[in-house]
């Protein structure tokens, strides 16, 4: 049989090519042949002269195919015969000499698509693109809406970064921020398009960083922030965030403190998160963005440790007593603090400023408490007096604030440079003057709520924080709008509802967990372990033997006589007979005896010859049928049980069903199968902790070539 080439194999791609005015061709692309020769034979098929005028793109996108990208195309794509990029960028060039303003803005708008094809971006910069559209808008001596297209293609032709950012002019940076401080411009485009080159400017040139950010009004940007045109509030915060990441200390401490960064806040929250349910993902960046710009000014005191020559620290240590202790003299500075009542405070140290030493938090723990102290003073000494009252269940309020300082940075990721890609921004953040700081004020009440539900004491401080941490997180997962809200939902889970979201959690990774084919396949290769543990426990309590009830005849129970029952050390006979309550006779004592191979059947309930004859009546009781179970060895002869409770019962008939070879089927024997198979279980699984378990097993490298190799055990 002939063998049939698949045309892949031999580096055929099966596709369509379309030309203006021609009919589809349908093709046999040769990756192997040279990209030229390819043109030249579609040429060839359709008598088109002068193949080097022309190139491949594809049809949907436009996108020039090279020799680098062309392995891309695969079958059933289609392609198009089009204009080599350098002719092409050659007539956009001529084209944007034109003086008609339809025709230049018909030339821009193609421009601006041509320009996302790094091919053409090449061409078109080689021909000095980039300064021609520059000169358009350095020289444009009016506001036209040409401004707005030429600006989009130079953006994308920048984005290919064939050309360095340092190399643009100032009188063109200049020129783009008259245009964003104009408050009587009415042409929206051309400002954000300005306010989108002006961020690229200050994120990616050295030289013209300080020549926008000296240029720039925050109240312009501030405005724009609360224009109706997305696109403008877009690129106004984020040409506030571009100058904050690279701005100085004290100029990022100046947009992110005070007066400026509240009309920031004030506008994104009014004009952005106000005015719609929805908002952009490139929106939803920027305020992620410039909520961890303002939240990272906080890193240097939270990496600062506590210095007593600061005074300005030292009055604010002494202010903490002062509030929450009525008989410290809150007029007098020079006062010194009893030591007693940093104790009271707290304070794990008898030099209470040591405790600010770890850091995170640092310094920032003593800010978060002065500042719940200044701005809620009752509560602040109410807090305090309420957890002095409580005895070994206080909650020390320092040591306290500082672990919640702590997780609030870890929690909130102070420090960290923000993302390229997230969009989670807390709306919270937008409804605050001071977002961490009121955060911590509603945390810590949040926490001796917890500490009284959960009867903590001050050795337990870890575990209560670990459900804070639960609690804070689960409520900022709701994205609340306001304080107010942050407050409702977090009083909401309470420390009952947070265990029992750890326990369904752990029981759902547990239960996926065990599903897993690798985790079946360990269960049952261990199972036959346990059976044969519990089996060899039923065995070993029949050898310890137990005191069964005796009944007359007519079924009435004797008072304070027993017969014992006990199986041989070789577990082939069983020994009984009548035995004091507190003794526990040896073998030899007792007299009668029945061997195991001699037992016919086991049976049970209403089946046993005693039950028949009694017809379950004992002792004017109800019927025992549940506890009753008789050894048949014939017809006369049978060794009858009735267990003095069902545990008993249980374990003497599955001991006995094992004896006899049978399987245990009790309801106790499977509770315990399953607790000790759990428990083994887990213990294995141990190592994997939180590790994703595969569906099947790695498969088995192969063999190496040879086996020549040995270990130097020198």
């Amino acid at each position: 049989m002939a063998h049939v080439r698949d045309h892949r194999e031999e580096g055929i791609t099966k596709l369509a090519i379309h030309s203006e005015g021609r009919t589809p061709l349908l093709f046999e692309f040769d990756q192997k042949k040279p990209l030229a020769a390819i043109i030249r034979d579609v040429c060839e098929r359709w008598s088109v002269r002068d193949p080097d005028r022309y190139a491949f793109t594809h049809l949907d996108s436009n996108m020039y195919i090279t020799e680098k990208n062309r392995h891309g195309i695969k079958d059933g794509h289609m392609l198009k015969l089009a204009t080599s990029p350098e002719l092409e960028a050659q007539a956009v060039s001529d084209s944007l000499c034109s003086t008609d303003r339809e025709d230049l803005r018909k030339s821009l708008e193609h421009l601006s698509q041509l320009s996302k094809d790094s091919t053409f971006a090449s061409e078109f910069i080689r021909l000095a693109g980039i300064e021609q559209l520059i000169g358009m808008v350095e020289k444009a001596a009016d506001v036209t809406p040409l401004l707005g297209h030429a600006l989009t293609a130079f953006q994308e032709l920048m984005e290919h970064s064939i050309v360095s950012w340092d190399t643009l002019t100032q009188p063109f940076v200049n020129k783009l921020l008259s245009y964003i401080n104009d408050r009587d411009l009415q042409e929206q485009t051309l400002v954000a398009k300005s306010l989108n080159v002006l961020e690229s400017v200050t994120l990616n040139s050295t030289n013209l960083y300080k020549v926008v950010a000296d240029g720039v009004k925050i109240d312009n940007l501030v405005r724009h922030i609360s224009s109706h045109h997305q696109d403008t509030q877009e690129n106004a915060i984020g040409l506030i965030n571009s100058v904050l990441l690279k701005a100085p200390p004290k100029k990022a401490k100046m947009l992110t403190s005070g007066s400026t960064a509240k009309s920031i806040r004030e506008a994104l929250r009014l004009s952005v998160l106000g005015r719609s349910s929805t908002v952009r993902k490139e929106m939803k960046h920027e305020l992620y963005v410039f909520q961890v710009l303002v939240i990272n000014q906080l890193q240097q005191r939270a990496v600062m440790k506590f210095d007593t020559e600061n005074k300005e620290d030292m009055q604010s240590l002494q202010l903490l007593p002062r509030t929450c202790f009525p008989d410290v003299d809150s007029g007098s500075s020079a006062q010194p603090v009893k030591q007693s009542h940093w104790k009271r405070l707290g304070f794990a140290s008898e030099k209470p400023w040591t405790d600010f030493n770890e850091t995170p938090p640092g310094v920032l723990a003593l800010d978060t408490m002065v500042y719940f102290a200044k701005q809620h003073g009752e509560m602040c000494a109410k807090w305090v007096s309420e957890n002095l009252s409580r005895g070994e269940y206080q909650c020390p309020f320092a040591r306290a604030s500082i672990s919640l300082t702590k997780m609030l940075c870890e929690i909130l990721k102070v420090g960290e440079p923000p993302s390229e890609t997230s969009q989670d921004y807390m709306p919270v953040f937008y409804a605050c003057d001071n977002a961490f700081m009121d955060i911590f004020c509603v945390c810590i009440n949040l926490m001796t709520k917890t500490w009284r539900e959960m009867r903590a004491t001050a050795k337990d401080l870890d575990r209560v924080m670990t459900i804070v941490r639960r609690q804070i997180t689960g409520a900022m997962s709701d994205s609340p709008s306001t304080l107010e809200q942050f407050r409702t939902v977090c009083y909401g889970l309470t420390y009952q509802k947070i265990t029992d979201i750890i326990d369904s959690e752990k029981k759902i990774i547990e239960d996926s967990t065990s599903r897993a084919p690798p985790v079946v396949r360990l269960r049952e290769q261990i199972r036959p372990q346990i059976v044969e543990l519990v089996e060899q426990q039923r065995q070993s309590y029949l050898v310890e033997g137990t005191h069964f009830p005796t009944y007359s005849a007519t079924a009435k129970r004797l008072k304070g006589v027993f017969w014992y029952c006990r199986l041989s050390p070789n577990k082939k006979v069983l020994h009984y007979g009548e035995a004091d309550e507190n003794s526990r006779p040896s073998i030899e004592a007792l007299q009668s005896k029945i061997p195991i191979a001699e037992v016919k059947q086991l049976v049970f309930g209403k089946d046993c010859p005693h039950m028949k004859r009694t017809k379950g009546l004992i002792g004017g009781a109800a019927t025992p049928y549940d506890v009753a179970f008789s050894l048949i060895i014939d017809e006369e002869r049978h060794l009858n049980f009735v267990a003095p409770d069902e545990r008993t019962y249980s374990i003497w008939t599955d001991g006995l069903r094992v004896l006899l070879g049978h399987q245990m089927q009790d309801r106790l024997a499977q509770e315990e199968i399953d607790t000790l198979l759990n428990m083994e279980m887990k213990l294995h699984l141990l190592d994997v902790e939180n590790a994703p378990i595969p569906d099947r097993e790695p498969p088995i490298p192969p063999d190496p070539p040879n086996f020549n190799f040995a270990y130097n055990y020198e």
